[in-house]
């Protein structure tokens, strides 16, 4: 088929063959009783988004069309207006696509004139004669360009501030909708979403086109789904060309009263004992504040109990504007004088008039404790450097515990447990120990005193009636020795046991079960105990002493 054929029969097929050939698959072709051999293909014309919006914003900007034609075909695919005959678009012109591959193009919206074309309904005529018969072909496809969106409005969130259990119970919020520019297939949806909820939202009756809605949210009174919180409320309206408008407004559920916090007294760590009461000696004042997150605190009131006996105080507030924040010093110098323990429970209100509690407990103490228990008794005359002893006290009352005598600083031990373990170094000679409490008040105790004198003298400290499990103890003064040998021999010049050590320190002690090396039990009678010390500058010092063995 020659070019000027082809278009004197698309010239044919567009001014007047639609009457006579808008042929389907059920109508029999105008030349014979058999459909073109590419009738089906032509036919099966795939189209995708046939609602489509070329507004630029990323969503259904194109409408696209997909073919396969079984044989060389010239095709022409324009666009008119629905009902009308003025072409605004060609798509196709007098193209012959490849048989063996799907033919696919699209239509941007954009008409002969460069412009988007406007909102409504268009028809997209397929045309086509094949090359080899001559066969006639057309089709029609029906497309719709819509730019407008929907427009979803929250009027109202009824009520926005919300506290149900103080201003609104039994109410549950409601959020108003208002929905233009629609048609039924658009969808409306409302979402509420919060530090810890996303939830979708109902539409009551469901979305039935342009009006008025209320949208319930059922779940809001529930404490545990929706704590207290600041929401957001979302209304989103979109149609099937992917338009959409998105509106949004605020819930603020009330649950929580204000939190306190107190700057003065609880700043001293050191006044608070194990149980979280705070001890002093004096107290003037009390400096804190009541804090709300979103809402206004409007008072704040405190409790004072003591002996029985309730008195309660409105606390005026530092801050002349009231704000979500509170802030009170009261004075409390002639309130709290007693000794003794006082509760205070303090009381704070929003505008909502939900309400906060913070509690203290303040102990009153001018009366120092008694001073630590030592056990065991300290000796009055000591040979060992190092005392040792154990203190006890009541970890209730008693913040500290201070320890003196000796040589070095005194020890300032903060308490932890009600008995501990504790040394101290003496020095040669008489040395004043003194024990002494710090209770959480910062009284101090009266100190308990007492002479421990260190015996430096050298020399044998041994019982002269020697039993099982007693020592040999020598002392070499106050210069540490190298090495010390002892040797315990018996009345006939034998030997029986020989202990050393080369440790250099001022005191040995050397436990002696009473056996020999073999582990015999030797014979009770008197035994000879030799000692020789050597020091580092070579010098030596040697000692015996006779002791009676008695079991």
């Amino acid at each position: 088929m020659t070019p000027n054929r082809v278009r004197r029969v698309l010239v044919f097929l567009g001014a007047g063959a639609c009457a006579g050939f808008l042929a389907t698959p059920d109508t029999p072709h105008a030349a014979s009783d058999r459909l073109p051999r590419s009738w089906v293909e032509f036919d099966s014309v795939r189209v995708t988004n046939p609602v489509f919006s070329p507004n630029s914003d990323g969503v259904k900007e194109t409408v696209s069309f997909a073919l396969t034609l079984v044989e060389d075909t010239v095709v022409d695919v324009h666009v008119t207006p629905r009902g009308l005959p003025d072409t605004v678009a060609v798509l196709v012109d007098s193209m012959v696509p490849d048989p063996r591959v799907q033919f696919t193009f699209s239509w941007n919206g954009i008409g002969s004139d460069s412009l988007v074309q406007p909102d409504g309904d268009y028809t997209v005529t397929f045309a086509g004669v094949t090359v080899a018969l001559g066969d006639s072909l057309f089709l029609q496809r029906q497309v719709r360009i819509d730019v407008t969106a929907p427009t979803v409005e929250i009027l109202a969130v009824d009520p926005q501030n919300y506290a149900p259990t103080t201003l609104h119970p039994g109410v549950i919020p409601k959020i108003r909708l208002r929905v233009s520019q629609s048609q039924l297939a658009d969808s409306v949806s409302v979402n509420i979403v919060g530090s810890a909820v996303d939830q979708p939202l109902a539409l009551a009756g469901g979305f039935s086109g342009d009006g008025d809605y209320v949208v319930p949210c059922s779940d809001c009174p529930v404490n545990a789904i929706f704590p207290d919180d600041a929401y957001l409320i979302t209304a989103a309206a979109g149609d099937a060309a992917g338009n959409s408008t998105l509106d949004s407004a605020t819930l603020d559920k009330n649950l929580d009263g204000p939190q306190f916090s107190f700057e003065r007294p609880r700043d001293n760590a050191a006044n608070e004992d194990p149980s979280g009461r705070f001890h002093f000696q004096f107290v003037d004042s009390i400096v804190g504040a009541a804090t709300d997150e979103r809402h206004t605190v409007d008072s704040v009131s405190v409790a004072i109990a003591f002996a029985g006996d309730t008195t309660h105080v409105f606390v005026p507030p530092r801050d002349t504007t009231l704000s979500t924040t509170y802030r009170f010093n009261l004075d409390v110098s002639s309130l709290l004088t007693a000794e003794g323990a006082h509760d205070l429970e303090f009381t704070g209100f929003d505008v909502a008039r939900l309400s906060g509690r913070g509690g203290l407990t303040l102990v009153l103490d001018r009366t120092p404790d008694a001073p630590p228990v030592i056990t065991p008794p300290l000796p009055g005359v000591t040979k060992q450097q190092i005392l040792q002893f154990t203190v006890t006290v009541d970890i209730d009352a008693i913040a500290e515990v201070i320890i003196d005598g000796g040589t070095g600083p005194p020890d300032e031990l903060p308490v932890s447990v009600d008995t501990f373990s504790w040394q101290r170094t003496l020095a040669p000679g008489p040395n004043l120990m003194s024990f002494q409490t710090v209770d959480y008040a910062g009284n101090i105790s009266v100190a308990d005193t007492m002479t421990v004198v260190w015996d430096t003298g050298v020399g044998l400290a041994i019982p002269e009636r020697f039993e099982p499990g007693q020592s040999i103890q020598v002392d070499v003064g106050d210069e540490p020795a190298q090495h010390v040998l002892v040797r315990v021999l018996a009345v006939d010049g034998s030997l029986v046991r020989t202990f050393q050590e080369s440790a250099s320190r001022l005191v040995y002690t050397f436990p002696w079960d009473l056996t020999t090396p073999e582990g015999r039990p030797v014979k009770n009678g008197g035994y000879l105990v030799w000692v020789r010390v050597r020091y580092p500058d070579g010098r030596e010092d040697r000692f015996r002493k006779m002791i009676a063995v008695v079991r």
